[in-house]
């Protein structure tokens, strides 16, 4: 058993076979995405349709789409916040070329996050274990110790490093232990940027925002924190190489 699975990761080491699987990652990730947006998946409306729920102008139609098809507006909204986030961020760093492995990156990285980790945390159980009203009044012990945990325990021990093992997967590399330590490098910028950002989006979230509609309005400010996730991420890397 130990030598097959040593003659393995020989095999995954080689630059033809990680050239290989990188090429399946991107194929994944753009044939998730084309599912997703269609609605296949999920059984759920075509892709103009969701545009025309998301471009309404009434609010109340938003509301309800969001409600009654939660894995389908979570994905289609935080794919929205990875493309226009990254575009925007590759406009301001004044890049010559487009970068469209890049995006795909942070496409594939925010539908992830957004079903994975912010909808199950901000619309379930957040609202079971830290419910922001009890008895009709608000509990803002409950809301101190909601945005501890996902700032200051989440955020630092799950997010972040998930995030630098999926870029560096993303890219050919499919080390732990590099993608790890240019984590605990770049820690306190990321962490800094993370919290400016996130900890007064918050606190709105949590005690203005219905459970239902959290996850979208996380996926709303999502697009201004992946512009700076990529201005921060590109701008340490560029150090980094000096």
């Amino acid at each position: 058993l130990v030598q097959k699975v040593s003659r393995r990761l020989d095999q995954l080491t080689r630059p033809g076979t990680r050239r290989e699987m990188r090429a399946h990652l991107w194929a994944s990730s753009a044939i998730a995405t084309l599912i997703t947006l269609s609605g296949v998946h999920y059984g759920a409306a075509t892709p103009l349709k969701v545009a025309g729920t998301l471009l309404s102008p009434n609010p109340l139609h938003i509301s309800q789409w969001i409600a009654n098809k939660p894995h389908q507006s979570t994905l289609a909204i935080y794919t929205l916040r990875g493309l226009v986030g990254d575009v925007v961020a590759q406009r301001m760093e004044g890049r010559r070329s487009f970068d469209i492995r890049r995006t795909a990156t942070y496409i594939t990285w925010c539908d992830l996050v957004g079903e994975l980790y912010t909808r199950p945390w901000v619309s379930i159980l957040c609202p079971r274990w830290f419910p922001t009203f009890v008895d009709g009044t608000i509990r803002w012990q409950n809301v101190v110790c909601a945005l501890a945990l996902d700032n200051f325990v989440l955020a630092p021990c799950i997010y972040y490093p998930a995030f630098y093992l999926f870029k560096s997967a993303a890219g050919g590399c499919f080390s732990v232990r590099t993608p790890l330590q240019q984590y605990r490098k770049e820690f306190w910028p990321q962490m800094k940027a993370l919290w400016s950002l996130w900890i007064p989006a918050g606190l709105i979230n949590l005690t203005m925002i219905p459970p239902p509609s959290r996850a979208a309005f996380n996926g709303a400010v999502g697009l201004i924190w992946v512009v700076i996730l990529s201005l921060v991420t590109n701008s340490l890397s560029i150090t980094g190489q000096l």
